[in-house]
C-alpha cells in the first residue's frame, strides 16, 4: 500500500504534518516477575504442583475452566481476576500478590518451599532432565 498523496493525505496528517502511530505502553521486561511470561511461569507451577501436568484435568476438573482458556494464560496470555480468584479458592495457600507479582511475603514457609520444588521439577520436566509427566511418552515408545 502506497502512502496518501497531496489530497489523499489523512485529516491527522494534515492537521500535525505527520502520520498518527498510537502510542503503545511498553511490556515489563521479560525478567519483570510482573510480565506475563513470569505469571505463566507461576501457573504451569501451580499445575505442576496440584497435579504433575495434565492441563485438562487441571482446568477443567479442578477450576472448572476451559482447557484452551488456561492454555492461553500458560502460553503468557492475560491472567483474568476471575481465574485467580478461583486459583486462590481452590489453593488457599496461595495469594493472588504472588500470582500476579511474584511476592512471597504472604506465603507460608511451607508453601515457598512447595513452590520451589515444584518450580525445579518442572524446569526439569521441561528440558528433559527428569521425569516426563503423566500421559506423554517419548517418541520411541
Amino acid at each position: 500500500m502506497q502512502p496518501p498523496s497531496g489530497s489523499q493525505k489523512s485529516f491527522l496528517v494534515k492537521k500535525f504534518g505527520k502520520r498518527h502511530s498510537p502510542r503503545r505502553m511498553k511490556a515489563p521486561a521479560p525478567t519483570s516477575p510482573d510480565s506475563l511470561s513470569a505469571v505463566a511461569k507461576r501457573l504451569r507451577t501451580i499445575r505442576w504442583l496440584a497435579n504433575k501436568g495434565n492441563q485438562t484435568a487441571f482446568a477443567e476438573g479442578r477450576l472448572k475452566i476451559g482447557v484452551k482458556r488456561w492454555n492461553n494464560m500458560e502460553r503468557g496470555g492475560a491472567l483474568s481476576k476471575e481465574v485467580a480468584f478461583k486459583l486462590v479458592r481452590v489453593f488457599p495457600a496461595i495469594t493472588t500478590d504472588w500470582l500476579w507479582f511474584g511476592r512471597i511475603d504472604h506465603l507460608s514457609m511451607a508453601t515457598q518451599d512447595a513452590l520451589e520444588k515444584a518450580q525445579r521439577e518442572l524446569e526439569d520436566a521441561e528440558t528433559g532432565k527428569g521425569t516426563m509427566s503423566p500421559g506423554k511418552r517419548s517418541r520411541g515408545s
